[in-house]
């Protein structure tokens, strides 16, 4: 794991990416454990100690290292953990107990699991990201970025349309909203004073 940590900070210069990284493996897995939990055995349901040790391993490294963005961190990934574990066990109780054939429940409770995700991405994503220029002409400007959690953004230098911003001003800038595909900057929404 400690190498995959230093991979991701040289990369990115921030451990941030893969701590997201690891929360969405791990609830992935709360989510594989809870409706083999459910189906096969107990023992399963037992597992998910281990993610929810894993979750709080990771909510403490982002607030040792971004305490600002903790509470975005817990409330996200809080819930969708909740999630994860709740609905498949909810679910697949009362349906076993009425059809223990029904496997097809399973794919039921994934297809709600992601809906709920995009409703609850579109709901909480931000209008644009925080950056700032480090280049810019008329027309274009490069925009460096930190991570972002709900645009699903990795740090990085992006060339956007640029609106009158001048290097070294902070800015927002507006993300595209492509269906399907990755949220990526677009163009400078405003300048932030």
């Amino acid at each position: 794991m400690n190498l995959i940590k230093k991979r991701y900070e040289e990369k990115y210069g921030s451990i941030e990416p893969y701590v997201a990284l690891k929360l969405q493996i791990t609830v992935i897995l709360a989510l594989i454990f809870s409706i083999l939990g459910t189906t096969l055995s107990f023992t399963f349901h037992l597992l998910n100690l281990l993610t929810l040790l894993i979750v709080f391993h990771s909510l403490n490294q982002i607030r040792t290292n971004f305490r600002n963005k903790l509470i975005k961190y817990t409330v996200t990934f809080g819930l969708i953990y909740f999630i994860a574990i709740v609905i498949p066990v909810i679910l697949m109780e009362r349906t076993l107990m009425i059809s223990p054939g029904s496997m097809d429940l399973i794919l039921i409770i994934l297809i709600v699991f992601l809906i709920l995700l995009v409703i609850m991405k579109s709901i909480i994503s931000n209008k644009g990201i925080k950056g700032e220029v480090i280049l810019s002409d008329d027309e274009t400007a490069v925009v460096k970025t930190e991570y972002d959690l709900m645009a699903g953004l990795k740090p990085g230098k992006y060339a956007v349309k640029n609106n009158k911003a001048e290097k070294g001003d902070k800015v927002i800038v507006t993300l595209s909203k492509k269906p399907f595909q990755k949220s990526r900057p677009e163009e400078i929404k405003k300048i932030i004073k």
